[in-house]
């Protein structure tokens, strides 16, 4: 759910659930954040947020808050565009992140009620990850395993997404193909591409 004012300012709340996990509602977040065109074209905009999560499960999840700084452009057709985002994560620990995402869209079909549209795009994440490695070695005749935490970072994932989007009035509607193409940090080998498909519905109420 979110709402956006004509000002800039906007907010949303959002929950994440997993079939598989064990509790199924992973988390709910919330999120308040501001946006403003910074040139009389509307080419250019800078939006930050703060988010804050509240997870069903408090073990093993480091990172309650953050905040997130970026900025984006377009052509004035809105036929490409692309933004740069910066993320602070924190909370019982800290970590950064960096996510490049670039568009271009092919409109298929329009009338003055009606779109229908493919809009590519393509993401790269990079950011701070903690990597633990293990040393073993002989201490009077005994085998002792030390374990050595080291901060990285590196290319995290790259991801492809192919979302046809339709709209119709107050209605949106996108059928989505995504694929991520993992990257191997530290001892990490044989790491899978993974794909899924999307489908979301949404309606936009004036107030």
């Amino acid at each position: 759910i979110s709402y956006m004012h004509s000002k800039g300012f906007f907010a949303s709340l959002s929950g994440v659930y997993y079939s598989e996990f064990v509790p199924q509602w992973d988390y709910t977040s919330f999120t308040l954040g501001y946006g403003k065109n910074i040139d009389k074209k509307k080419l250019f905009k800078f939006y930050t947020s703060y988010s804050r999560y509240f997870y069903s499960n408090d073990t093993d999840n480091p990172f309650q808050n953050a905040i997130t700084l970026g900025i984006s452009t377009r052509n004035k057709k809105r036929t490409l565009g692309t933004q740069l985002s910066g993320t602070y994560l924190f909370g019982d620990d800290e970590s950064f992140q960096i996510i490049s995402r670039s568009y271009v869209a092919f409109k298929l079909f329009k009338t003055k009620k009606h779109t229908l549209k493919l809009k590519p795009q393509v993401s790269i994440i990079a950011g701070k990850q903690t990597i633990e490695l293990a040393q073993t070695y002989s201490q009077n005749g005994e085998l002792v395993t030390d374990y050595l935490e080291n901060d990285v970072f590196d290319l995290i994932n790259t991801q492809v997404n192919l979302p046809l989007q339709f709209s119709s009035n107050s209605f949106d509607f996108e059928l989505g193909y995504t694929v991520n193409f993992p990257s191997a940090i530290g001892d990490e080998a044989n790491l899978k591409t993974t794909s899924f498909f999307n489908l979301s519905l949404a309606y936009l109420i004036e107030l």
